[in-house]
């Protein structure tokens, strides 16, 4: 059995018998009932063997023609199929986007959550580890209006410029964190100490430190009223009335647009 014609394959029949029927046309093959009468029987027989040329070559059209129309069809049916296809697998993709994002969300939450009795201190001057750094945090916290003891330290070392600790309690930490505010009136004892303008702050983790510099950099571009972290979560102040909790990169491309986000990111 042969094989069905292609869709060019038929074209080009197509445009053959259009090509052969413009012949016979040119060729006068065509005559009015005028010339008819005027024809003895060999022309007669001559002009009825071109009009069989011509209905051969108009049957051709006519076939070539269902074979385009056929396979444009079968075409036309393939792209729906297609179509609904990719409509399926976009629906799927952006399933997977939200569940990917809940993940990444919850997996945050839950570094910052290991880091729920840290603080960081920064911006004290030139610090060392040794058996003094335990003691001479204690006595800095300790402006803050909560009691501070060595003791009340699990871990306490240098981290970069600054210190970071751990303390053996939650509340410990959060007491602390509310008091910070008091250093204000404390300008005597911390220049006494050579630490002027401590910086107390909750340590982030690595998700959260990413979010909070793109916080701070809209702050700055007063894009934002103000930004905060406290207690494991980051917060934004829009315009002194709209709130918002950040977790996850794409609650910013939701408040900002993806665009003016990424273009923050790469400066």
């Amino acid at each position: 059995m042969s094989n069905p014609p292609t869709t060019q394959n038929a074209v080009d029949n197509t445009t053959e018998s259009i090509a052969a029927l413009q012949s016979l046309l040119e060729s006068g093959s065509l005559l009015t009932r005028t010339q008819l009468s005027s024809l003895g029987k060999k022309d007669i027989l001559e002009y009825h063997f071109r009009h069989d040329s011509l209905v051969t070559a108009l049957d051709s059209i006519a076939t070539n023609f269902k074979a385009v129309t056929d396979r444009l069809n079968r075409a036309e049916a393939s792209v729906a199929t297609l179509r609904s296809s990719n409509d399926k697998l976009a629906e799927h993709c952006k399933s997977l986007a939200s569940r990917l994002d809940d993940v990444e969300r919850q997996a945050t939450n839950n570094a910052q959550y290991l880091r729920r009795r840290q603080l960081e201190v920064k911006n004290i001057g030139p610090v060392t580890n040794s058996a003094a750094l335990k003691r001479s945090m204690a006595d800095l916290l300790s402006l803050t209006g909560e009691v501070v003891s060595p003791n009340d330290f699990d871990k306490c070392h240098t981290l970069g410029k600054g210190v970071i600790m751990e303390f053996k309690t939650r509340e410990k930490r959060d007491a602390i964190l509310r008091g910070r505010k008091n250093f204000k009136s404390k300008a005597a004892e911390l220049k006494s100490m050579k630490m002027e303008k401590p910086m107390v702050l909750e340590s982030l983790c690595k998700q959260y430190g990413q979010l909070d510099f793109i916080c701070r950099s809209l702050s700055r571009s007063n894009s934002i009223e103000k930004t905060w972290f406290f207690n494991g979560r980051l917060h934004i102040d829009v315009d002194g009335e709209t709130h918002h909790q950040i977790s996850h990169i794409t609650d910013l491309y939701e408040i900002f647009g993806m665009a003016s986000i990424q273009a923050l990111i790469r400066k």
